[in-house]
């Protein structure tokens, strides 16, 4: 799938929301088309999870910026906010189901705590990979790596199947 288009349709999707909270929300991606290998489905299901939680906890005036670069044999996709940031023991429960973390919602907005655990399942099961790279204060970037179309020919690796949704 090409991931710049995807990332570029999440980030008009959540325009309105961004801007009723005076947030800047810009999308940095090649002009050509960046493959990756993945289901499309659950792609937008991720960078829906990570813009949402970059809206929902983003104080009013500030940017969200998310980046897609193409690397050695994968595509990355970072969302970068300046929220508040992670202590440490967010750090440890970031990616557990129902995990609630020390930063709250700036706009009353809810919080079900299974976003990031989704993100991490997704990922994980099309051969990528998710982390957060944060401190208190600074704001959070998640990046997302999935695996470009040439390393998977060039490495013989698998190639990541459809996601059903589980029962």
């Amino acid at each position: 799938i090409d991931i710049g288009a995807l990332a570029r349709e999440v980030v008009e999707s959540y325009g309105a929301r961004a801007h009723a909270k005076q947030l800047t929300l810009q999308c940095a991606s090649p002009p050509h088309p960046v493959p990756a290998l993945g289901d499309r489905t659950a792609i937008r299901i991720i960078l829906d999870n990570l813009i949402s939680n970059a809206v929902k906890y983003s104080p009013p005036g500030r940017a969200i910026d998310m980046r897609i670069r193409n690397g050695a044999g994968v595509v990355r996709i970072e969302v970068a906010d300046q929220g508040p940031g992670l202590t440490p023991a967010d750090h440890q429960r970031l990616f557990h189901k129902y995990a609630r973390l020390s930063a709250k919602p700036t706009g009353n907005e809810q919080s079900t705590g299974v976003g990031l655990s989704i993100v991490k399942s997704l990922v994980t099961r099309m051969n990528g990979r998710v982390w957060c790279e944060s401190e208190v204060g600074h704001g959070a970037t998640f990046i997302v790596e999935m695996p470009a179309p040439d390393s998977a020919s060039a490495s013989g690796a698998a190639q990541p199947t459809p996601i059903a949704p589980e029962p």
